[in-house]
């Protein structure tokens, strides 16, 4: 081990210590983020999810899993049981598109939150 002195960042928060206490900082690193992208809202907010139908031997529970791309770049991604057991791979593929589409909507709201606005439609693709 090395001591590296008194810690001033930590992946990507600024840490500053004053007579009041300890504070953390992200705001400045997503605000040069967003600059420096520039153009962000032209990029299409895309994702792509499956679904194996019943593939847990015990619960006989479908697994989804989804990937969400800012243009090329992945966002977000996530792997899981569903909650129910579907009765087709229809439907278990319907119960995975409805988890993506809440995702994007939230990526979406989050983007735009951050000061990124959005002028191309969301898309969802899917295997089936």
């Amino acid at each position: 081990m090395k001591d590296l002195g008194i810690l001033k960042y930590f992946l990507g928060v600024r840490v500053a210590r004053s007579q009041e206490g300890i504070f953390l900082s992200q705001r400045k690193y997503i605000l040069d983020i967003i600059s420096e992208v520039g153009l962000l809202g032209a990029k299409p907010l895309t994702g792509w999810c499956y679904s194996d139908w019943a593939s847990c031997p015990i619960t006989r529970r479908s697994v989804s899993g989804w990937i969400m791309f800012l243009g090329s770049s992945p966002l977000s991604w996530k792997t899981k049981k569903q909650a129910i057991i579907a009765r087709s791979s229809a439907e278990a593929e319907y119960c995975c598109m409805a988890a993506a589409t809440c995702e994007l909507k939230w990526l979406n709201g989050l983007l735009k939150c951050l000061g990124v606005i959005h002028t191309c439609p969301m898309e969802l693709l899917c295997d089936s």
